[in-house]
């Protein structure tokens, strides 16, 4: 606390985070928070993150960065912690759904459509099915690596790449980098 009122910037910024954490989600109690559910950081994030796929496409990546679920392949969410995690990860999918309706519909998988996809449901607690998220493989981090590097861009030790920066180009096009 004696840090926050040694630099005022600092407890500025904290404040303004608390305000916007009481628009977004309020006491974390059903009806608390103060913005509407489309003017959340929730909806914002959850939205983008929808169209991550199309987004990359503009990139014309050799190989595809997100691996869209199918019929015969789903993006799943299995979690294999205790019961106080998978009460607070449910809690997150309820909260998503609440803000973002059916972007992120998924299902819960049973204990024998587990076993049939070879894992045990004694250590797997639940398995949630994203019937239109995606998942990213393995060989992405290195692909984009080479991308940067062929556009004449480098790579410093062993730092990562976080974001893909969108801006708007006109009023229909986007500059992707």
């Amino acid at each position: 606390m004696a840090g926050l009122l040694k630099e005022p910037r600092t407890l500025l910024l904290f404040a303004k985070n608390q305000v916007r954490a009481m628009k977004d989600v309020g006491l974390y109690i059903e009806g608390t928070n103060l913005a509407a559910p489309e003017d959340t950081t929730a909806h914002v994030t959850t939205h983008h993150a929808f169209l991550t796929h199309q987004i990359v496409e503009k990139l014309q990546p050799p190989r595809p960065v997100i691996l869209q679920s199918t019929d015969d392949k789903k993006a799943l969410h299995l979690h294999l912690g205790g019961a106080q995690g998978l009460k607070e990860a449910n809690g997150v999918f309820k909260r998503l759904t609440d803000v973002c309706g059916d972007v992120v519909r998924n299902r819960k998988l049973t204990d024998s459509e587990l076993t049939n996809q070879g894992y045990d449901p004694g250590f797997v607690k639940q398995a949630l099915e994203f019937p239109q998220d995606g998942y990213i493989p393995p060989y992405v981090d290195r692909m984009l690596e080479e991308m940067v590097e062929r556009e004449g861009g480098r790579k410093e030790g062993k730092l990562r790449l976080k974001k893909i920066l969108v801006t708007p180009a006109g009023w229909d096009d986007t500059r992707v980098t």
